[in-house]
């Protein structure tokens, strides 16, 4: 990649041979005139540059193959999108990637570096994104993007794991004719990205696109079928029981062996005459300790009355400062909390803490499964 020219005042034919087969790219006699010299010296470097170029280009292509087979290999939309974002970082020495997905009134992002596999830096958020904001705007009009600075961009919302974008590429994630989010890639002020590198990407989204899709209706009918024999299993098991800490117990067991949850703690109001006011059961007893200060400091009662009319559950991530949740974050192992009402005649019984395992968020069909189980 590197060229060699070599100026020399040895006119010897046998001695120049040698010089390019050692590997010399050209030989100049000091007798050349200065603007051939100039001339060839330029050739030279447009040759290298050109030689980059195309070993940044099979680079490139061998990169793409690798991450497509670890794309279609995914098992779980959250884990793709994990996955996607650290081997897109270690892979094209990206400074961080984001991934926005569709969900028609708003967007759920997802963003990190190289290190979100190992040290869990995900950053999620569902917000309703301005019209003008360019994830927006590239998933409304499918057209992909480059910034040379992104930061100036009057509608962008800065991304609090990423706060240096300058350079960035946004293009839509696509299966056939749906459009089903937005992929930006970011570099720094050293490392701008170029429009040659723009089709890059747009490959790039297109496989991504594709295993987002697949993955997300693979999973979505694996749920709705696990929902089918955990609700039977549920029947079977709560209709024999008769005891409220057995109802506690087994509640919890059947909550925490959905896919998503890593861990659960179950608490029901207890009404019977001479009975504790209320029943706990967990895997982990210092969640139990965590519970009852959060209770009788009365933040549980505040958390419960945040529930509307429907009692659709809430949904907490992992807060700054003195939040007090911070502590079950701690215990329970978990980036986000899931509370879930227990329900009964209309009347509110109790309640599910439940967190999510590592890189794995509760999905529209985990939350509906659990409803029905509460």
């Amino acid at each position: 990649i590197v060229p060699v020219l070599v100026l020399s005042s040895n006119t010897d034919q046998e001695y120049q041979t040698d010089l390019i087969e050692a590997g010399v790219d050209d030989i100049l006699t000091s007798e050349a005139p200065p603007e051939t010299l100039l001339r060839r010296f330029r050739w030279l470097l447009r040759q290298r540059r050109q030689n980059l170029a195309l070993a940044r280009r099979n680079q490139n292509l061998h990169a793409i193959t690798l991450v497509s087979r670890r794309l279609h290999n995914a098992d779980h939309p959250q884990s793709l999108i994990v996955d996607t974002i650290h081997t897109l970082c270690t892979a094209f020495g990206l400074y961080g990637v984001a991934i926005a997905i569709n969900q028609g009134d708003s967007q759920k992002l997802y963003a990190g570096t190289a290190g979100v596999n190992d040290n869990r830096r995900l950053y999620e958020s569902a917000i309703p994104l301005h019209h003008y904001d360019p994830f927006r705007q590239c998933i409304t009009s499918g057209m992909s993007q480059i910034y040379r600075d992104l930061n100036t961009h009057p509608f962008y919302t800065p991304i609090p794991v990423l706060p240096n974008t300058p350079s960035a590429i946004i293009v839509p994630l696509t299966y056939g004719e749906q459009i089903l989010g937005a992929l930006a890639v970011f570099n720094t002020h050293e490392r701008p990205f170029s429009s040659d590198e723009l089709m890059l990407y747009e490959l790039l989204a297109g496989h991504l696109g594709s295993a987002y899709y697949n993955v997300r209706q693979y999973y979505a009918q694996d749920v709705n079928y696990q929902s089918a024999r955990q609700t039977l299993r549920a029947w079977q098991r709560l209709t024999q029981l008769y005891k409220p800490e057995e109802v506690a117990h087994s509640l919890r067991e059947l909550v925490q062996d959905t896919r998503s949850v890593n861990n659960a703690l179950v608490w029901l109001f207890d009404t019977r005459e001479d009975a504790e006011e209320i029943l706990m059961n967990a895997s982990n007893t210092d969640a139990i300790d965590v519970f009852k200060k959060l209770y009788e400091d009365g933040h549980v009662t505040r958390m419960l009355d945040q529930f509307d009319d429907r009692m659709q559950p809430l949904s907490f991530l992992i807060g700054r400062g003195q939040d007090p949740l911070n502590a079950m974050f701690r215990v329970m192992d978990g980036q986000q909390i899931l509370l879930l009402p227990v329900v009964g005649s209309l009347q509110l019984l109790g309640g599910v803490f439940v967190t999510n395992k590592v890189n794995q968020s509760f999905s529209t069909e985990d939350i509906n499964l659990m409803e029905s189980l509460t």
